[in-house]
């Protein structure tokens, strides 16, 4: 493991800290290392040197990003396990919508890139679920691992999709994506549910049916 000096963390915070503005600003193809060598005030040779390559720079910078926002997440105190799963999603689109580039970068990442990231959306998920273990709200026989990965796979594949770098998105899109995720989490909790989460998921998904049949 690898000890910085108070200087080299600062440096290197402020590096991740202007790659993330430069994502934000112009899309992840469109970061050089050249800009963000002078945006940071070093030489790219120091950034070649601390990182290796631009595209490892990136996946730090995106990921330390990633992390605090889902642990600010996380640490959020809502009242029901339901509600905090549409807490989750509500908030990941918001963060989404405002930061458009950095969310197709960190949907654009390759699969072995997404590891660490699929476990911490995971674990947030998860968080709602035992939330609504707790509560009572499961049947009893139901397997949490099973509703945890069907929820992460219908959302998950859902959400890349739309932030895929080919889509195009306007603000009305982004309401719409988040009642879809919410619809999603909806149709994978209703059969392995009961008391008031199963009533809040049957009436959120005949809402959605009577939306879309208008």
């Amino acid at each position: 493991m690898k000890i910085f000096t108070e200087k080299q963390f600062q440096r290197r915070e402020k590096i991740l800290s202007t790659a993330r503005k430069l994502i934000e600003k112009e899309g992840y193809q469109g970061v050089t290392m050249r800009e963000l060598a002078r945006e940071s005030n070093v030489t790219p040779k120091t950034l070649y040197d601390q990182f290796g390559s631009k595209d490892e720079l990136l996946l730090i910078a995106m990921k330390e990003r990633f992390r605090h926002t889902y642990d600010a997440i996380t640490a959020e105190k809502i009242q029901s396990g339901f509600d905090k799963l549409f807490f989750v999603l509500d908030t990941v689109i918001e963060i989404s919508a405002k930061n458009l580039n950095f969310a197709r970068g960190i949907a654009a990442l390759k699969a072995s890139d997404q590891r660490d990231l699929v476990e911490i959306r995971k674990s947030t998920y998860f968080q709602a679920l035992s939330q609504i273990r707790d509560e009572g709200d499961f049947v009893d026989w139901v397997d949490m691992n099973m509703i945890l990965d069907s929820l992460y796979r219908s959302v998950s594949c859902l959400y890349f999709s739309w932030f895929s770098v080919t889509s195009v998105t306007t603000e009305l899109d982004f309401e719409e994506l988040a009642d879809l995720l919410k619809l999603h989490s909806c149709l994978v909790l209703s059969p392995f549910t009961k008391g008031k989460t199963k009533s809040k998921a049957m009436k959120f998904i005949e809402v959605s049916a009577k939306n879309y049949t208008n």
